[in-house]
């Protein structure tokens, strides 16, 4: 299993990003990675994405929410090509003493086509994640 992982500081408590991360509607506004996220952010939910990797066309897909622990983790899981490609993408928070927030999110990527899309987008999916911060 191949993984990115990004983190970024928050000025915020967990709740206040809590909140932004599951107010999928209002993605498009301040996510320049996942432009788009329609569903309902409950467990086993059915979510439908379009995520924007830097120089590349859009890509749609659905995902199912897998992780749902309130203030503290949120994740989804998309298939592609029929499983030979897999995704888990997952936002962990953590509080800090300072009352701020510290968000770590990423992507843990398996399947047969994961070693040969990763060596062609890996660089792509680093500069998104960047970007999400």
């Amino acid at each position: 299993m191949k993984s990115f992982e990004s983190e970024i500081i928050i000025e915020a408590t967990p709740a206040e990003v809590w909140q932004v991360l599951t107010a999928f509607a209002a993605y498009g506004a301040w996510n320049p990675f996942l432009r788009r996220v329609q569903g309902s952010a409950t467990n086993g939910a059915r979510l439908y994405v379009t995520a924007k990797l830097p120089a590349l066309p859009a890509i749609r897909f659905t995902a199912t929410i897998t992780t749902m622990q309130p203030l503290h983790r949120l994740g989804w899981h998309a298939r592609f090509a029929g499983g030979l490609f897999q995704a888990h993408h997952f936002f962990r928070l953590e509080p800090q003493t300072s009352g701020a927030c510290r968000l770590l999110h990423g992507e843990e990527f398996s399947g047969l086509l994961a070693a040969p899309m990763l060596l062609l987008l890996g660089s792509q999916f680093r500069a998104g994640y960047t970007a999400m911060n």
